[in-house]
């Protein structure tokens, strides 16, 4: 982790979608948007110092990571257009995809690529006395060249953002003994959820723990022991947002989705003990030890398993609420109860070995345990 002087570095990294080649495959032009890679900035920004504490006995080592990181779409997404949201909203104000449309509507109006209700019904509007005139449709008398869903360039970004350090201290205890402590802490989060309907939008965080207590302590030149105490942490929690809408409402060949999973916390431990003694007696290099792991593992999904997903077959049983298929149902299908399927586990592994790698020749080793 250091010496008797004391040292560091800092450095910054840049990149972006200029900077960044392109694939063999990304070589098409997005007309709405005129890239062929979507907006893209990554600035991250690291440094380290180290040095003694006491000298020729202590010493430290500490390092920092920031990461910030943004990314555009660059891909058209199929939205309702407000003409389209207007009209339902008239017709079936009561109905619950009048509701969505006008609480959750799309980050952009569309721009390109419309389909009217006469597209989707198979109908040539030019054909009758005027494009407007009312056709029949699932969901009644509408207006044929009335525009259903067009297409578009979501504007909503994507971040990443990241922080992490570590530190490390080595310390002589006595002539044949050595102990260090090192610590490392990862935080990452990024918004989860659509960037076409940003309400259903929310932070993803996952913070990791890593520790490690290392001790050798050496017996003779032939003869050292090493035990190794670590402990890691994963904990995330995925959360669910505007939780009242089901997990998700999808229209095939229709719009982009409602909804977002979760939620869905977790949390991980893990717990490790090893030792190992090293003997080295002439052509033999032995090794024996043991390894101790205990594992404790959350996961708590129930009240994602709360929350139906829906699937409508096209853009007029959406407006009909009238599904197709319902999914994501924590029942038991014997008796209709509510499935509990949180996670809990725990596991102890022990483990023993003992290994011996006899040199023979020069150019000739086995190895056996």
């Amino acid at each position: 982790s250091g010496g008797n002087d004391y040292h560091g570095s800092i450095s910054a990294f840049h990149t972006d979608n200029v900077l960044q080649s392109r694939g063999l495959f990304q070589n098409t032009r997005n007309p709405n948007t005129g890239r062929i890679i979507p907006v893209f900035r990554r600035n991250e920004y690291i440094g380290g110092f180290g040095g003694p504490l006491q000298k020729n006995r202590t010493f430290f080592y500490g390092s920092a990571d920031i990461l910030r990181q943004v990314s555009a779409a660059n891909d058209n997404s199929v939205v309702e257009t407000p003409e389209f949201t207007n009209f339902v909203s008239q017709r079936f104000p009561n109905n619950k995809s009048a509701f969505l449309l006008k609480s959750f509507p799309a980050a952009f109006v569309p721009y390109t690529n419309f389909r009217t209700a006469g597209t989707i019904l198979g109908i040539n509007c030019a054909a009758l006395a005027s494009p407007s005139t009312t056709v029949n449709s699932p969901i009644g008398q509408i207006p044929c060249d009335l525009p259903v869903t067009g297409e578009g360039v979501t504007p909503i970004t994507a971040p990443r953002e990241g922080t992490q350090w570590s530190v490390r201290v080595d310390h002589q205890l006595r002539e044949k003994d050595r102990l260090y402590v090192s610590v490392f802490r990862n935080i990452e989060e990024t918004l989860d959820g659509s960037t076409i309907r940003p309400q259903f939008r929310v932070p993803f965080p996952i913070k990791n723990w890593y520790t490690n207590i290392n001790e050798t302590h050496t017996f003779s030149s032939n003869v050292l022991n090493e035990i190794r105490l670590t402990f890691v942490r994963v904990d995330g929690d995925i959360r669910c947002a505007q939780c009242n809408i089901p997990d998700t409402i999808s229209i095939t060949g229709g719009m982009a989705n409602f909804g977002k999973g979760g939620p869905v916390p977790f949390i991980q431990n893990n717990y490790h003990v090893n030792d190992v003694l090293s003997w080295i007696k002439g052509s033999h290099s032995v090794k024996a030890g043991f390894t101790f792991s205990k594992l404790q593992s959350n996961w708590k999904p129930t009240a994602s398993y709360q929350r139906p997903i829906y699937n409508f077959l096209n853009v007029w049983e959406f407006v009909n609420d009238d599904p197709f298929s319902q999914a994501n149902i924590g029942l038991n299908p014997r008796d209709g109860s509510v499935i509990t399927p949180d996670v809990a586990e725990r596991q102890n592994t022990i483990s023993v070995f003992v290994d011996d790698n006899w040199k023979i020749l020069s150019n000739l080793s086995v190895q056996f345990g």
